[in-house]
C-alpha cells in the first residue's frame, strides 16, 4: 500500500462508513439569516467515492434532493451534521 496507509486512515474514520447507493435520508434545513427551521428536505445516496489511502481529504458522496438538484459532500462531514437522519434502506447514522 505504501507509506499514505500509515498517516490516512480513511478505515478508521467516519469516512470509511459505506452509504449505501439508494438510502433515504432527510436533513432539517435552516433559515441562515434566523437561524428558525425551515422544514425537511429529502436526500438520495447517488454514488459514493471507494477509499482511497493515497490522499489525506475524505472522498466524496453525491445526493440528490427531491427537487432534482445534486449536491457533493465529504461523507466525513456528512455523518457528522447532526441534522440529518436516515430515512429507508440506510446505514445508520450514528453521534
Amino acid at each position: 500500500m505504501g507509506l499514505a496507509t500509515a498517516f490516512w486512515q480513511h478505515d478508521e474514520t467516519c469516512c470509511g462508513r459505506d452509504p449505501i447507493v439508494g438510502s433515504r435520508y432527510r436533513y432539517m434545513r435552516i433559515d441562515i439569516l434566523t437561524g428558525k427551521e425551515i422544514g425537511w428536505m429529502g436526500l438520495t445516496v447517488e454514488s459514493v467515492e471507494p477509499i482511497r489511502h493515497d490522499r489525506i481529504t475524505c472522498r466524496w458522496m453525491v445526493l440528490e434532493r427531491d427537487d432534482g438538484e445534486r449536491l457533493k459532500i465529504q461523507v466525513a462531514n456528512f455523518w457528522a451534521d447532526e441534522r440529518c437522519e436516515a430515512v429507508g434502506n440506510i446505514v445508520e447514522i450514528h453521534k
